[in-house]
């Protein structure tokens, strides 16, 4: 006798919101360069350290990420190794993505501020 049918349900794929602020924010992470020597004190941090971390923690609120997936993004080229948090690696190649899509945008926009409306005539 066959046992009972077996259908996946259907479940929504959870997709990522990326918000024009979550842009400003993994560009300013970006901007940040750390200047900590190799051989620091782990309990130390330089003020770019501090401010990449305090934007992150903007960026994980922004994306709605889960608490465990910590830190919400990471830069496939300085990862550990090319296993290591690839949920966080793919939001970084999702988020530099839409970076690049977002300033292509602005430099086509003819007024230059990003907006396609025309200014009103005067």
């Amino acid at each position: 006798m066959p046992g009972p049918i077996r259908k996946p349900l259907a479940h929504p794929v959870r997709t990522l919101p990326i918000t024009p602020k979550a842009i400003q924010l993994f560009d300013a992470m970006r901007r940040c360069h750390c200047t900590c020597p190799k051989n620091r004190n782990p309990l130390t941090r330089c003020s770019a350290c501090d401010r990449w971390w305090k934007l992150q923690n903007e960026l994980r609120d922004e994306l709605h990420t889960k608490p465990w997936e910590y830190p919400c993004v990471e830069d496939p080229r300085e990862a550990d190794a090319p296993d290591d948090r690839p949920e966080a690696q793919e939001r970084w190649r999702l988020l530099a993505e839409a970076a690049r899509e977002a300033k292509r945008q602005e430099r086509a926009a003819p007024n230059g501020s990003g907006s396609t409306e025309r200014p009103p005539a005067a």
